[in-house]
This record gives C-alpha cells, structure tokens and sequence, in this order.
C-alpha cells in the first residue's frame, strides 16, 4: 500500500514547518460564503483563514495594496 503525503505549513508559533490541520468548511449566517482555517497540527496556531467566493465577488479594499503617501525631503 502506498503511503500518502502529508501537507505541512510553515508556523510562526513554532518556527518551523508542522503537519497540517485542514477542517470541514464553516459557515454562519453572518457570512454568506464558507471558510477554511488552515491549523498548525503541533501548536493549533491558526496560520490562515481561506474562503471560497464566487468570482463576481468583487475584492475587498486592502491597505497592503493602497498607494503610499510620498514622503517629503526633511531640509
């Protein structure tokens, strides 16, 4: 019999790659769409949130992807 592949994540808890924890998805009425929380199997540290939506979804807003303010020279 062949042995399967586990699926590790890398851990910012542990510091290390860990054996992953992939639950059923959830769901409540406050949100319309599931999600999966992507556990560390070592430390149970939530590593990511992933939700599935439907692609006419538009995205949400995000600061990582807003311009940055120019800086002024200091004279």
């Amino acid at each position: 019999m062949k042995s399967m592949a586990r699926k590790e994540v890398y851990c910012e808890n542990c510091k290390s790659h860990q054996p992953l924890i992939q639950p059923d998805p959830q769901k409540d009425d406050l949100n319309l769409y599931p999600w999966y929380e992507l556990v560390c199997g070592t430390c149970y540290s939530i590593i990511a949130t992933v939700q599935i939506v439907p692609d006419e979804k538009p995205l949400e807003p995000s600061a990582a992807v807003e311009p940055k303010l120019k800086r002024v020279p200091k004279r």
